[in-house]
Parts: C-alpha cells; sequence; structure tokens
C-alpha cells in the first residue's frame, strides 16, 4: 500500500494531466470552429494516392503473366488513378531453394510485365522468397 504522500501525488499528477487533457481539447476545438461557432470548410484536396501490392508469388504454371499484367492495367484503368506502387515484395515464389534457370525465369516474368503493363512508378521491398540461395543445397 502506498502512503498518504504518493496518493495525494498521484491524484495531483492525474489531475493534472486531465486538465490538461481538457484544455488542449478546447484550444483545438476553437480552433476547428469559425466566427460565430461555425465550422469553416476547407476543400481538400489528395496530394498522392498509392497502391499497395504485396506478396504477388509469380509463378508460370499459374499464368502469373496474364494475372500481374490484369492487376496492373486494372490500377491504371483506375478513376482516381494511383501515382505510386509500393511492392511489399514476394514478387516471385520461392527463390530461396529454387534453381538459378528457375528463378531466373520468374524475375524475367515480374521484369517484363513491370515494364509492358505499367506507367505508374513502382518501388519495391525484397520479401524473403525474393532472395536466390539462402537455401544453399537446394538451389545450387
Amino acid at each position: 500500500m502506498c502512503g498518504q504522500g504518493e496518493s495525494a501525488d498521484m491524484n495531483t499528477a492525474q489531475f493534472e494531466r486531465r486538465g490538461f487533457l481538457q484544455a488542449a481539447s478546447g484550444v483545438a476545438a476553437g480552433l476547428v470552429m469559425g466566427v460565430g461557432g461555425q465550422v469553416q470548410a476547407t476543400e481538400r484536396k489528395r496530394v498522392l494516392r498509392v497502391a499497395h501490392l504485396t506478396d504477388v508469388h509469380v509463378q508460370p504454371e499459374l499464368r502469373a503473366p496474364e494475372g500481374m499484367a490484369a492487376c496492373l492495367r486494372h490500377l491504371q484503368d483506375s478513376v482516381d488513378k494511383p501515382n505510386l506502387i509500393l511492392s511489399g515484395g514476394d514478387h516471385v515464389m520461392d527463390c530461396v531453394r529454387q534453381p538459378r534457370e528457375r528463378t531466373k525465369t520468374q524475375w524475367d516474368i515480374w521484369q517484363r510485365i513491370s515494364k509492358a503493363e505499367n506507367s505508374i512508378p513502382i518501388r519495391s521491398c525484397i520479401g524473403n522468397h525474393d532472395i536466390w540461395g539462402w537455401n544453399k543445397s537446394k538451389s545450387g
């Protein structure tokens, strides 16, 4: 159990915090409200629209070129087209334990379709499936 002095200090700290939050919310409300208490409307304009693609896992036997192209066309044909595509990794499927030829085939599809079917800038990060040769014994 805490002594009476500690309890009083906690209550004072709580009150001070609560009072600060109440005052801050009042100031914020005052900034939003215009003259006479009317809310001032400001026109908002989007400055950036981003599409996030992740885990595409390109696999030629699953019609990867057609599916990836359809996805990219959909983004570009959108009424509110994105300004940027962020690719969250795992572009290809499981290069970690695949031979070089399989890995090259998958990356060739990714690069060919990205270039041929897309005009939106793409920025990517690498995923764990994107790294060739991580498993040295299986990837050769």
